[in-house]
């Protein structure tokens, strides 16, 4: 298959391309990506499908939009042929140079109309591991392994966010060490910069007691997020420290099960289900605790967040936050699904205080050295210059 060659007088033409913008991690990654990248330089078209479409507040400029209506998450071969064939159509008739795919279904089929349209740059961001059962489901999940071999094979690079993941990805045979390039998506949204809010203000307009200890579980209502597991965990502090209360910040699919759980373990009194808000920096801002009980991670943009604001932190041990958190140094380290192990961990931060202080402000003095708005798109920017100026010195020699 020849290999179109590149004009270098001209803007570099790239498609980014990703299966839904829902609320979440890996939304705010690709957009904050294609926002940021250097429009100097870059002609910048974003392709997605049309599920849990989500682009409210976000600032999208000098970024083309193109949505592939039949590119949805779940397999569906008519469709998932019909989404092939559109992406590679389009992506043939506007000659890009670089394609760069995000998420598992969309770079499945975006890197292959990539390598039929005869880019010249093949890019993929994984947003954390495949293999987890709860996420795709077993057979899912064996045949996306088995694609994702074969399109590992012209995959220039692949993305990963930690080196646990590129571990995960190595072991079931997909691609080879050299193609793997760790970018941890952890990166602070401007709206977390010198943020200020009154803590008894907000307390009172979201209806609660202003006296409490207030724990905070941030992201998408999904099986994934363990809120559940959250939730048994959450009723053994309450039952020793009953002045505590939960809030779930977030909507999803599993929000009647987590109502039906919190009713169930009778905590109707300690727990507020906030739905999606705009204001996740001021809430952020007057937690004492910042709970992160995934037991499948890709993105963990509010693990960034949460350490920016200086707040304690207790997460589960799942892909790379074991390589973002040192346990009991900048927070405190559980293993998913382990509900006694969890209780007891916000218990003791809730009896020792200084501890509690400690960790949040050794996360915050690590966050605001490594960590701001244009991190992760700096090291994008450098991944294309480097693949840019290999091409210019083999188009030379």
């Amino acid at each position: 298959m020849q290999i179109r060659d590149f004009n270098f007088m001209r803007k570099i033409k790239v498609l980014h391309i990703i299966t839904r913008l829902c609320k979440g991690g890996a939304k705010e990654v690709v957009l904050k990506i294609v926002t940021d990248l250097d429009k100097e330089k870059y002609d910048v078209t974003l392709a997605c499908g049309p599920e849990d479409f989500a682009l409210e507040g976000a600032k999208i400029s000098n970024v083309k939009l193109v949505i592939i209506t039949q590119l949805v998450r779940r397999i569906y071969p008519i469709k998932d042929l019909i989404a092939l064939a559109r992406l590679y159509f389009f992506i043939k008739r506007e000659k890009f140079d670089i394609v760069h795919t995000h998420t598992s279904k969309a770079g499945i089929l975006g890197r292959t109309a990539a390598r039929l349209s005869g880019v010249p740059m093949i890019f993929h961001m994984t947003h954390g591991s495949i293999f987890h059962p709860v996420y795709f489901g077993k057979p899912a999940i064996f045949i996306l392994s088995k694609v994702e071999k074969i399109a590992a094979l012209y995959t220039d690079r692949i993305i990963v966010g930690s080196e646990n993941e590129k571990q995960d990805f190595l072991s079931n045979g997909i691609g080879k060490a050299e193609q793997y390039v760790k970018i941890p998506s952890y990166f602070i949204r401007e709206e977390f910069y010198n943020v200020k809010v009154d803590a008894q203000a907000k307390k009172k307009e979201l209806n609660m007691p202003l006296d409490v200890f207030l724990l905070g579980n941030i992201g998408r209502l999904v099986p994934e997020k363990g809120h559940i597991f959250c939730l048994e965990a959450f009723r053994r502090v309450v039952d020793e420290i009953p002045n505590t209360m939960l809030l779930i910040v977030g909507e999803g699919k599993m929000r009647e099960a987590i109502e039906r759980k919190i009713a169930e373990l009778n905590l109707q009194k300690n727990v507020i289900l906030t739905g999606f808000r705009d204001d996740v920096a001021e809430i952020f801002f007057i937690l004492d605790i910042s709970l992160h009980t995934s037991f499948w991670e890709g993105s963990p943009v509010a693990i960034a967040e949460a350490m920016y604001l200086g707040k304690a932190i207790i997460a589960t041990k799942v892909s790379g936050i074991p390589e973002r958190i040192e346990d009991g140094i900048d927070g405190i380290l559980v293993e998913p699904q382990n509900v006694d192990e969890l209780s007891k961990a916000i218990i003791r931060l809730l009896k020792d205080r200084e501890l509690l202080g400690k960790l949040g402000k050794e996360a915050e003095r690590y966050a605001r050295l490594h960590f701001d708005s244009k991190s992760i798109v700096n090291k994008v920017n450098e991944l294309y210059d480097s693949f840019l100026r290999m091409k210019a010195i083999r188009d030379v020699n």
